[in-house]
């Protein structure tokens, strides 16, 4: 199970009525082509049995109940370097 605490990067209270978290996952980015669909109740990209769904759901629930916001910025992960890579990949793999 994903603990959030321990992935917390940043906490900062910008002003009497505004905090700002960042916080950072432990997977490998979030692919483009789901960006839209992470906080729909019960979407996951685990295999069937591993995950409801549900956590970044209710935390976006959550945090807009409270008049909050949920900004996302991920990255993908690069593909594996090729084997027998002589160092000239312009991916920097």
């Amino acid at each position: 199970m994903f603990n959030v605490y321990h992935s917390v990067t940043q906490a900062k209270e910008m002003s009497s009525t505004l905090l700002q978290i960042g916080v950072k996952d432990n997977v490998d980015g979030i692919p483009q082509k789901v960006l839209d669909k992470i906080f729909q109740p019960f979407f996951t990209t685990r295999p069937l049995g591993e995950g409801t769904g549900l956590g970044l759901s209710l935390s976006y629930d959550l945090v807009k109940a409270h008049g909050g916001k949920i900004k996302i910025e991920t990255k993908e992960a690069r593909p594996p370097a090729r084997a027998g890579s002589d160092g000239d990949d312009p991916f920097g793999r």
